[in-house]
């Protein structure tokens, strides 16, 4: 089966696994690649406050691409994005693949897992995953 996130809503992490399942999403800003991996999906996000629901993760993460841009990851971007992670006990298990930084993109970038994202997912076998979000273009 093929899953398109093409109405993705909000960041998700991609664990690969042998499930049968395939996710692509467009991805690279105005580069509208797409990319895929078989595995799980977990929706992840911060806890929003209501009163400012621009915190948001996927808020963020969309914030450091204009529309237009050409989807690279450098440095710099891959730094605000892991500051970005860091900021949630649900997101802090989640490092930047920095060996994979130049395979990475808009709306697809590679990390590692450390640990259960806060309890939500347990019995993960692989410790690399995609990171995953609405693409800008």
């Amino acid at each position: 089966m093929r899953v398109e996130l093409l109405s993705l809503t909000q960041a998700a992490l991609i664990i690969p696994d042998s499930t049968g399942v395939v996710y692509t999403n467009q991805v690279g800003g105005s580069e509208c690649d797409s990319l895929e991996m078989e595995g799980s999906i977990v929706p992840i996000e911060y806890d929003i406050p209501l009163d400012n629901p621009k915190e948001s993760l996927t808020d963020n993460l969309c914030g450091l691409f204009r529309e237009g841009n050409p989807g690279v990851i450098d440095q710099d971007t891959a730094e605000k994005i892991q500051r970005l992670l860091n900021n949630s006990p649900f997101t802090s298990d989640v490092d930047i693949n920095w060996k994979k930084l130049g395979a990475s993109k808009e709306s697809w970038l590679h990390v590692n897992l450390r640990g259960t994202l806060n309890g939500t997912v347990k019995g993960v076998s692989a410790n690399e995953a995609v990171l995953t979000w609405p693409n800008s273009d």
